[in-house]
């Protein structure tokens, strides 16, 4: 049975999501950006973006750019809502989909023509749906894989359906740049993307023309994988929203901060949130992953086991502490911090009659950038029990009065 992948992306979305709160909003230039100095433009509406702007300008030069510019403080509330209503109603349409952000889903339809008919079929009715139901404007693609139908949704102006045919997925791949690949826009791939550019190759046709061997002399590793890619081959599942392999959580500091202590409290925070995704999703972390995006651009990444798994921001701090440690050794400013967690599903776990007081070993040996600096071994401090009655306080705490209610105080300069 051919596969058959639909994804659902709302460009700009929490733009349009605050279009529908304030209709005066719809003909002007928007963007998302944090209120504090020298912040840094999250997302830009279409008008905005036709005079300059782009995510990643800084508050102050977009208003050079574009004087008439509205700026919009993020709201995580709006985000979530609109979300969640955007699941309610792809889930209607496909027996799994898989969430990639907000406003951004993949939906596997395959063997589902007899219910909506064809795949094209049916991301018409879930266009038609969100319109109907939201006032969202969706851009949709179908295709074989999720590679292509994202890489459609990214490239179709404005929003509309774009079928990727079986068997025209090279094609439809070749004429367009490296950079519409997810994985180039990835931090740590700043490396890759300079090889290209010195080789000339501005086209994935490009790519895919280059025998394996000779692009694997200067890409290395990631060589199969690009040159698969760059054909339009795709294999990877539609995860269900539990299933997703790896969550992240990244955030944009304003300003630029140099100092480590204040750049832990944005690590601390990010770890927080993915802890409690994790158990709100019978998740624990077996990998994390800490990376520190400079002012100048550089990114640097470190990574390392989580051994055995946990789903508690509190046995999660001090490996997020030691990874942080470990990525920053330049003295420049860090402009974004993004904290990624590979779950696994939460194993069955034995009670015991009497509570546990003592520490347990939660941290393996983990390795640096492309395995060249590793971190030592090391056990938190503080007892495993006490810490998740803590945790769990807090989680009662945010259910009931909202999600500013209570923080730890490590991560009060960031949320």
């Amino acid at each position: 049975m051919d596969r058959r992948v639909i994804c659902v992306r709302i460009p700009a979305f929490e733009i349009a999501l605050a279009r529908l709160e304030d209709p005066a909003l719809r003909t002007r230039p928007v963007a998302i950006a944090s209120v504090r100095k020298r912040g840094i433009l999250r997302e830009v509406s279409s008008e905005a973006f036709r005079d300059g702007l782009s995510p990643g300008i800084e508050v102050d030069h977009a208003r050079w750019l574009c004087p008439a510019l509205k700026i919009l403080p993020p709201s995580a509330a709006r985000v979530r809502r609109g979300q969640q209503g955007l699941q309610e109603i792809v889930s209607r349409f496909a027996p799994v989909w898989e969430p990639v952000g907000p406003g951004h889903l993949f939906l596997d339809v395959t063997g589902t023509h007899r219910l909506f008919g064809a795949a094209t079929d049916t991301a018409s009715l879930v266009g038609g749906e969100i319109a109907q139901r939201s006032g969202l404007s969706a851009a949709l693609a179908t295709g074989t894989n999720k590679l292509v139908t994202q890489v459609a949704t990214t490239i179709v102006q404005p929003a509309e359906l774009y079928d990727v045919r079986p068997g025209s997925e090279r094609p439809f791949m070749a004429p367009l740049p490296p950079a519409v690949l997810p994985e180039l826009k990835r931090p740590g791939a700043r490396s890759i993307r300079g090889v290209l550019e010195d080789l000339n190759l501005s086209s994935l046709g490009a790519i895919a023309d280059i025998p394996l061997a000779q692009l694997h002399l200067v890409i290395g590793s990631f060589a199969d994988e690009l040159h698969r890619r760059a054909q339009g081959i795709d294999y990877a599942p539609v995860f269900a929203a539990r299933a997703r392999p790896w969550r992240m959580e990244g955030l944009t500091l304003g300003p630029d901060a140099v100092d480590v202590d204040k750049v832990l409290g944005s690590v601390f925070t990010l770890v927080e949130r993915l802890a409690r995704e994790l158990r709100d999703h019978q998740l624990e972390c077996r990998r994390l992953r800490v990376t520190a995006v400079h002012t100048d651009d550089v990114e640097v990444s470190r990574e390392g086991e989580v051994d055995p798994g946990t789903c508690w921001e509190t046995d999660l701090f001090r490996i997020g502490e030691r990874l942080l440690n470990s990525a920053v050794k330049r003295r420049v400013r860090i402009r974004r911090v993004i904290v990624e967690a590979k779950v696994a599903p939460l194993p069955h776990e034995q009670l015991t009659l009497f509570g546990e007081t003592h520490s347990s070993p939660l941290w393996g040996e983990g390795f640096g950038e492309r395995g060249k600096e590793r971190v030592g071994p090391y056990r938190p401090t503080l007892p495993v029990e006490r810490g998740r009655r803590v945790a769990e306080a807090l989680d009662r705490i945010r259910h009931r009065f909202g999600e500013t209610a209570v923080k730890w105080g490590r991560t009060t300069d960031y949320t």
